[in-house]
């Protein structure tokens, strides 16, 4: 269980930053311009360096990818690598409605 303390205001000081002056903000950079520069048939591969895992990979890729604004998606290779491309863009479903006022010839739609 996690051990809980009053602390004073001070301790606001001891947070980490986030936003673009932050460690892990500056990491995703690589990471961010080549998602950046990714054409829509291209694909590149990240390998995880020693003592980084995939699931650390996935997350700052998918975190760079917002921050770059662009939709991703990415898979396992066999060698143990993530493969990154860009997503198919999806259509928007359209909400299904009744139209705004019923026409005057059409007494069914009158009753309701």
């Amino acid at each position: 269980m996690a051990k809980i303390s009053q602390v004073g205001p001070e301790a606001r000081a001891r947070v980490i930053p986030k936003g673009p002056g932050s460690k892990a903000y500056q990491l995703r950079t690589p990471i961010r311009e080549a998602i950046t520069a990714l054409g829509p048939e291209d694909t590149f591969e990240l390998e995880p360096d020693a003592g980084e895992t995939l699931r650390q990979l996935k997350v700052m890729t998918r975190r760079a990818g917002k921050e770059a604004g662009r939709a991703i998606e990415y898979g396992e290779s066999e060698q143990g690598s993530l493969l990154v491309w860009l997503a198919e863009p999806t259509q928007r479903r359209r909400r299904r409605g009744r139209t705004a006022e019923p026409e005057p010839e059409n007494l069914a739609a009158q009753v309701m």
